[in-house]
């Protein structure tokens, strides 16, 4: 209430503007909600169980030696390979079976399609296929400036460009990845090198593809359900000699023979055992 001056009398008077308005109440929907922060915590990465059919080594017709020009196989690499396909290893059921989890090998290249996975593999063919025409002592930058042989390289260097650099390797990283890989065999023309090499490392030489995605600083390529590359003819691939010893890897019980050992077992239970003629039955013995 406010007070006013009468201009007659100059009483003060009460003077009234109107009852007080109360204050409304604010509901939970109206409350002014707290900004959400991003969490910086990472979700762990989903298994990708994978299976091997062998002693856990490399296998050996993807070393370079084995490598011949215009050959098909073997060119992601030289290393122990895996599917998660598990029925593609049914030709190899006489051998031990193991299994991984590839989220566990932190250094993998993950091919994330199948188109991705195309590329990649037959622009490691035609790394493997270059270095395998290339004279004696011929390197990276010989390649890139010989008349022969650029337009191939050309190719070989946009390619890696076009898949790599979206993981954020740079030009320069491609380029000495390219000179770091040839430079790795640019004698293995000479076949007496090439006996040495293997006597050396055990047989375990590694393409010039290999080189090149090691350079890269990556170990391995993960292909793990990818359409047509996750299987027996290419698979997933750990660049090194073996995994024997390496335990993230377990043995597991083979699932063929564990299935042809119960198919038997049925096949015996379902057979009608054998009827006991009157002739058969056994006679009893007389006493003295």
């Amino acid at each position: 209430m406010l007070c006013a001056i009468c201009k007659n009398c100059g009483l003060i008077t009460p003077s009234f503007e109107g009852p007080t308005k109360k204050k409304q109440k604010t509901t939970e929907s109206e409350k002014p909600k707290p900004e959400l922060k991003a969490s910086s915590a990472t979700l762990p990465e989903a298994p990708r169980i994978v299976y091997h059919a062998g002693d856990l080594g490399f296998a050996d017709d993807t070393k370079w030696d084995r490598m011949t020009l215009g050959r098909d196989n073997g060119h992601f690499g030289t290393g122990v390979y895996f599917t998660s396909n598990i029925n593609a290893l049914t030709s190899r059921k006489d051998r031990d079976f193991w299994k991984t989890d590839l989220s566990k090998f932190e250094n993998l290249y993950r091919v994330k399609s199948y188109d991705d996975a195309r590329s990649l593999y037959d622009t490691l063919k035609n790394i493997n296929n270059l270095a395998r025409k290339l004279e004696k002592n011929m390197g990276w930058g010989d390649a890139i400036q010989d008349q022969e042989y650029k337009e191939d390289a050309e190719d070989i260097l946009e390619n890696l460009q076009n898949i790599f650099e979206r993981e954020g390797k740079s030009n320069r990283d491609i380029d000495v990845a390219l000179t770091r890989a040839f430079d790795e065999i640019k004698n293995n023309n000479d076949e007496g090198f090439q006996r040495f090499a293997a006597q050396l490392h055990n047989g375990y030489i590694r393409t010039v593809g290999t080189w090149v995605i090691h350079y890269l600083e990556y170990g391995g390529i993960d292909v793990c359900n990818v359409s047509a590359y996750d299987d027996q003819q290419y698979g997933s691939v750990i660049y090194t000699n073996t995994l024997k010893d390496d335990e993230r890897v377990q043995k597991i019980q083979n699932p063929f023979v564990d299935t042809e050992k119960k198919a038997e077992e049925r096949d015996l239970g379902t057979k009608e055992p054998a009827k006991t003629t009157r002739h058969s039955k056994a006679k009893p013995k007389k006493r003295k």
